[in-house]
């Protein structure tokens, strides 16, 4: 009898984001499948998931600050002699550029398969032979990108594949850290580089100084920014507007409770994870106009699309939801079924294995 198949989710670091959660939506759907999975990733000390094999791999050294060559070849000598002690079909499934060459090293000399999804839209590195021959895209956006910056998508097979997230369903409790009585804009993910915190702190500290009722902004996340944004909230005199929670198990009562997510990131997010989240919840959107918020929301259709880096834009569009948030209503409703019709779980796992099936060139043993 076939053995089962093992699929290792590799990804370079296990911190809070995005990309975390949907790799732990994928792992516990293929489990329910049947398959055995894996996660591989360098944890810096971050709490590792309770129900899933997890592959500590050495890509950073100490407090992660610098990349390791050492401890990186050593990352995929140990994955490899790991796949070689399979006895079923292995699948290889990379969620960051940085651990592409790495799965390639270790699949040498293997039967084991490779897939790619692309998270983010980059414009540089597109040169490197790394790339699998199955390329998972979240967005039409995010495929595009792909075509334009990397030499070898001719020989790719890209496959577009929207990301499942659950319905927020019953409304639960309101957080203490948004009071009934002040409208409060959450921001959700990662304190990093290219999530917009200046443009964010900045709008704020402008529509603290507009003719409009007391509000704040509820920081939901952490990440290595995280010092510098609070800095400049001190720094621009407004740090009883901004109120820095932490990462969270579930954000949906933030979301559920919220005047509205920000989402003023500069970077090209394949289709970030906190927008689908908000748009579950019905919570109204204010995003920065980049292509792939811009296909995720319809052109402004299911939410508000405002200029990146453009501090002013954002208070504005913060002001208009202030002033008359009933008017963001058929824009809630509009992302609330595009979420319903395109990014179930369900669809999402099955259209994976999909592409695992063309990968390995044979069918999977595993249930469907």
């Amino acid at each position: 009898m076939k053995s089962r198949i093992t699929v290792y989710l590799l990804t370079n670091r296990w911190e809070i984001g995005g990309v975390r959660t949907h790799i732990m939506d994928l792992a516990e759907g293929l489990k329910q499948r049947g398959a055995d999975v894996a996660i591989a990733a360098w944890d810096g000390g971050a709490s590792r998931p309770k129900d899933v094999r997890f592959l500590a791999l050495r890509l950073y050294g100490k407090g992660g600050r610098h990349k390791s060559l050492r401890g990186f070849f050593a990352s995929a000598d140990r994955l490899r002699r790991v796949i070689l002690s399979e006895e079923g079909p292995v699948i290889v499934h990379t969620h960051s550029r940085y651990t592409l060459p790495l799965a390639a090293l270790a699949v040498r000399g293997t039967k084991a398969a490779r897939v790619y999804t692309a998270h983010s839209s980059f414009s540089d590195l597109g040169f490197l032979p790394w790339y699998p021959r199955h390329i998972i895209c979240p967005s039409e956006s995010a495929a595009e990108a792909f075509r334009a910056h990397v030499r070898q998508a001719a020989r790719c097979v890209l496959s577009i594949i929207p990301h499942g997230v659950a319905d927020s369903g019953i409304r639960v409790a309101r957080p203490r850290e948004l009071p009934s009585s002040i409208p409060s804009f959450v921001f959700l993910g990662r304190l990093a580089a290219g999530k917009g915190g200046e443009t964010l702190i900045d709008a704020a500290g402008r529509l603290a100084l507009r003719d409009v009722d007391a509000f704040r902004i509820v920081v939901v996340g952490d990440g290595p920014d995280r010092d510098a944004w609070e800095r400049r909230t001190r720094l621009s005199g407004i740090k009883s507007l901004v109120h820095f929670v932490g990462a969270v198990d579930d954000p949906r009562p933030f979301l559920q409770h919220a005047a509205a997510l920000v989402f003023p990131s500069t970077e090209l997010e394949a289709a970030p994870m906190s927008v689908l989240e908000a748009m579950a919840a019905r919570c109204p959107v204010l995003a920065s106009d980049i292509p792939p918020l811009r296909e995720l929301l319809a052109d402004g259709r299911r939410g508000l699309l405002v200029e990146p880096g453009n501090a002013d834009a954002l208070a504005a569009g913060m002001e208009r939801v202030l002033r008359d948030p009933a008017a963001f209503t058929p824009q809630m409703e509009n992302a609330h079924a595009e979420v319903r019709a395109r990014h179930s779980y369900e669809t999402m796992l099955e259209q994976t294995l999909d592409v695992y099936s063309a990968s390995c060139g044979t069918g999977l043993p595993m249930s469907r």
